[in-house]
């Protein structure tokens, strides 16, 4: 498993709201392992100095959606990673975050 760091200091783009992510055995709320605490899928685009913007969706846990994110709104992913690896010999990956803040202004 690789788990890489990414910059959380450049601004990026929500292109659609928060949405509950959804556990796909059980139908119900995915929860976060070990906190049990609802996960929420954000959709965000990062801008790319000289190149194509790279959109992703980052899954956030509930506590670190403290405002609404909507279409539109500029926040910063506190805690940015991609988290990657290999199962059943299928590449996955996904983007975290541990929070979204707001940008103003």
């Amino acid at each position: 498993m690789l788990i890489a760091p990414l910059d959380s200091t450049r601004d990026l783009l929500a292109i659609g709201p928060a949405t509950p992510q959804v556990d796909r055995e059980s139908g119900a709320h995915a929860l976060e392992r070990g906190t049990d605490v609802p996960l929420y899928d954000v959709s965000l685009v990062m801008p790319i100095d000289g190149g194509n913007p790279l959109t992703m969706r980052v899954t956030v846990p509930q506590p670190g959606l403290t405002e609404a994110v909507d279409m539109g709104t500029k926040v910063k992913a506190i805690g940015l990673t991609l988290v990657t690896d290999v199962k059943n010999g299928r590449a996955w990956y996904v983007y975290k975050a541990s929070a979204l803040k707001i940008v103003k202004g």
